[in-house]
């Protein structure tokens, strides 16, 4: 197991109803925040504050907020107004989000989901190399769930999908989805680039994972139908994900090592697949057959190998390709 980060611990600002953002009293080293009258806020808070893995360091802030229509929205407008409050690893996590977007803005809520919901800033170096950002998060998010539920056999679908094999549980729509056979989505990845209210460029990554509940697409699964046991906490997860995410993504150095983290974790590898991209009027078929290290999947084709920076993938292995 790797060595858990523990740089010092940062605020935390807590956001309700009624008290609007705060940073309140310590509760161990370095930990400020502001608590409700309830405990739901307390307990969460304690939880990541004493995980194992503690990614913090001076200048992270978290905001915590029981609800909001897309954090995603919330952090890039939040870097417009205020950018030099949003360190390396800062962020807003919602209890809740009623209106939150997916990659090609697709819709996504957790009005019947218990998930993770959560925007975080990155603020590497050379941005000419984040464009694999998006991929580590997704390494991130399934080496947290290795650490936490280690029953959920957790992968990625290049380029944006955090996945788990398909057994059709219970609590989720019977059938699956054209692309999808044999697998189930856990969760996925949303990133942009923006330019903070002090000129810095910076990158936000959207993260979402279901927990339980009754999920809101055929081909979709949560981590207790995935063989979670327990109940995992989201701050607990998010915790784990920050950690690992500072590993692979140090504040202020290029992004490197994306195919090596990738590929071992990528179950679109050598599997039959479907490209389908804005700019090409026609989709390519082939076998998906390595990660670059900067996160281009390379396909092989009759023609040749084709590379793909963004696309959606269709696995079409014992299915027919889409029309």
């Amino acid at each position: 197991m790797r060595a858990p980060n523990r740089p010092p611990s940062a605020p935390f600002v807590v956001e309700g109803p009624q008290i609007g953002p705060h940073i309140g009293p310590h509760i161990g080293p370095g930990i400020r925040l502001h608590l409700r009258s309830g405990t739901a806020i307390r307990r969460r808070i304690e939880r990541v504050v004493h995980h194992g893995r503690d990614p913090w360091h001076a200048g992270v802030m978290i905001r915590l907020v029981p609800s909001t229509d897309s954090t995603q929205t919330d952090l890039l407008a939040a870097l417009a107004a205020d950018g030099a409050d949003w360190g390396h690893l800062s962020g807003i996590h919602a209890v809740h989000q009623r209106a939150g977007r997916g990659r090609l803005d697709r819709a996504w809520d957790t009005d019947l989901v218990r998930a993770l919901t959560a925007s975080v800033v990155l603020r590497p170096g050379d941005e000419a190399t984040w464009g694999g950002l998006g991929l580590l998060t997704g390494v991130a998010v399934v080496r947290a769930l290795a650490d936490l539920a280690p029953g959920v056999d957790a992968g990625l679908k290049w380029p944006n999908d955090v996945i788990v094999p398909d057994a059709a549980p219970s609590d989720r729509t019977e059938g699956s989805a054209p692309g999808w056979a044999g697998i189930a989505k856990i969760g996925g990845i949303l990133g942009s680039v923006a330019t903070d209210s002090t000129g810095a460029r910076a990158a936000v990554v959207g993260i979402g994972v279901n927990l339980d509940g009754t999920v809101p697409i055929p081909w979709a699964a949560t981590v207790r139908s995935a063989g979670g046991d327990g109940v995992l906490e989201a701050a607990d997860l998010l915790t784990a994900i920050l950690g690992h995410l500072g590993e692979l993504v140090p504040e202020g150095e290029p992004v490197r090592g994306v195919g090596e983290a990738v590929a071992p974790l990528c179950r679109t590898l050598g599997e039959p697949v479907r490209v389908v991209t804005a700019r090409d009027a026609e989709a390519t078929t082939g076998t998906a057959e390595r990660i670059d290290p900067d996160g281009a999947l390379v396909v092989r084709t009759r023609s040749g190998e084709q590379r793909f920076l963004a696309g959606d993938v269709f696995h079409i292995r014992s299915e027919a390709p889409l029309a």
